[in-house]
């Protein structure tokens, strides 16, 4: 029999309350498209929760395990996505997260983030953009006023209109201390602003690592090179250690 119900381990953001983030695995659908393709370990984005906007919040989780059958009486989520085709958490560390969990009373999600690869939290966010750039408002029918706007409604718009689509913590910088988010459901409602649930970008970086090398070759440092006194000459004696131990080796 196909399992159709995963139990799925919710990586949730740090910021998220304590209270959440202890309940330990959510169980979901496995819809038609990722059938057959899932198991222990796997790195999924689910729908969990919702956005401000009441835009369903997708964010990132371990596949705990499958089943084919769900709890009474709740209606299932489906999985949104497969993000890796192969799983990033082995079974056996997820044994041990478990262990860890039942041990320690630590949150299962934070065990489980142990043994996964950095970066694997993702929560979806919201951008926003107008509708129409040309103006302040939408297209207006003969018979229809136009919107009365607030001056931080008039700010949001002309900010919009200077930057292109801003998500939400770009528009919490922009518009620091204002009740901004009260101010723009009027746009939205008006159909001046649209939103729009997107993933955040990749946070990627190189990762630059130091290395040493004697400049001068090893046959013409001599001790007055070192230093004068007795004491700095085998400090530093002590410092190129590694280095001659490196190239005798």
């Amino acid at each position: 029999m196909t399992d159709m119900i995963a139990q799925v381990i919710v990586l949730l953001p740090s910021h998220t309350p304590p209270d959440a983030r202890t309940r330990p695995v959510f169980h979901y659908a496995i819809p038609a498209k990722l059938a057959g393709k899932l198991q222990p370990g796997h790195f999924v984005l689910v729908p969990f929760g919702k956005h401000a906007a009441n835009k369903t919040r997708l964010v990132s989780g371990i596949i705990l395990c499958l089943g084919d059958q769900a709890p009474p009486g709740i209606d299932l989520k489906p999985i949104d996505d497969l993000l890796d085709p192969q799983p990033v958490v082995s079974e056996t560390h997820l044994w041990l997260a478990q262990w860890m969990a039942d041990y320690y009373l630590a949150p299962l999600c934070e065990c489980v983030r142990s043994f996964a690869p950095p970066g694997q939290t993702i929560h979806s966010d919201l951008e926003y953009a107008l509708v129409q750039t040309t103006d302040d408002q939408r297209p207006l029918t003969a018979d229809q006023p136009a919107p009365r706007l607030g001056s931080l409604q008039s700010n949001i718009i002309a900010l919009l209109r200077e930057r292109g689509p801003l998500r939400t913590g770009q528009l919490d910088v922009a518009l620091r201390r204002k009740n901004w988010q009260s101010a723009i459901k009027p746009l939205i409602t008006q159909g001046i602003v649209n939103i729009t649930r997107v993933l955040p970008l990749p946070r990627t970086r190189p990762n630059m690592v130091r290395f040493v090398e004697l400049a001068t070759p090893l046959a013409a440092i001599t001790d007055s090179d070192l230093g004068r006194t007795e004491d700095t000459l085998q400090r530093r004696r002590r410092a190129l250690e590694p280095l001659l131990d490196s190239i005798s080796a």
